[in-house]
């Protein structure tokens, strides 16, 4: 029996993974319901200031990244350079939030990429901020550790981070319920759940060599942590 502390694994490959994405892509925003609250939370923990470079890894439908990228060139940019990076695994996903980057006239700030999130193609202490939404919980915990690594790497000295994932739910009764049977379904069918499991943000992040500034705990369709931390 799994300890009440103990993370599920999380069984699906990077291609399982993509393919589950690319073929959701243009009705992810269906989620926004459960998604919505846990995201400006972390978006507030953020407090990006105009001109700081800004990395987004997961960019998804790039709702977020539209909110990113107009905060940043509200700074001082210099021409030819692009204020936000944005990266996904799922080609599908890039698409629908190139669209959406084009109909709020931001592309041009934003460079999208195709990549891994444990293998960011990025300089060291590159960007000020990180922003990083329901992407971790689908990460082997080994590979959590990697991915958080890099996010450490690219970050600048100071350079803050905001993290969202889903949680075991330790908030209360009605969380831990939720939390269960979640679990009792992640561990059949995880495909049915696009790869997403509740995982403990917090210990992983100090292992990584995080300071955490704040942290809190939403229910919203499901148990979500929110984690502000600092380099």
């Amino acid at each position: 029996m799994e300890r009440a502390d103990r993370e599920l694994e999380a069984p699906l490959g990077r291609d399982r993974i993509r393919r589950i994405y690319d073929h959701i892509g243009r009705r992810y925003d269906l989620l926004r319901f459960a998604e919505a609250e846990p995201k400006r939370v972390a978006l507030a923990l953020l407090a990006l200031r105009p001109g700081e470079r800004v990395l987004e890894v997961g960019v998804g439908t790039g709702a977020v990244l539209v909110e990113l990228a107009q905060a940043a060139i509200a700074g001082e940019i210099a021409e030819g350079e692009q204020a936000v990076g944005g990266i996904d695994l799922s080609p599908g996903m890039l698409a629908v939030a190139r669209e959406r980057l084009t109909a709020a006239g931001l592309a041009d700030a934003v460079e999208l990429r195709e990549g891994d999130a444990t293998a960011l193609p990025y300089p060291d202490e590159a960007f000020d901020v990180a922003f990083c939404s329901y992407v971790l919980d689908l990460l082997p915990s080994a590979e959590i550790n990697r991915a958080l690594a890099e996010l450490r790497r690219v970050l600048r000295p100071g350079g803050r981070l905001a993290l969202v994932a889903l949680s075991p739910g330790d908030g209360g009764v009605r969380a831990r319920l939720f939390t269960r049977l979640y679990e009792a379904l992640y561990r059949v069918r995880p495909g049915w759940l696009a790869g997403c499991r509740p995982i403990r943000l917090a210990s992983h992040l100090q292992a990584a060599g995080f300071t955490l500034t704040a942290q809190r705990l939403l229910f919203r369709g499901h148990p979500s942590e929110v984690i502000g931390a600092s380099k």
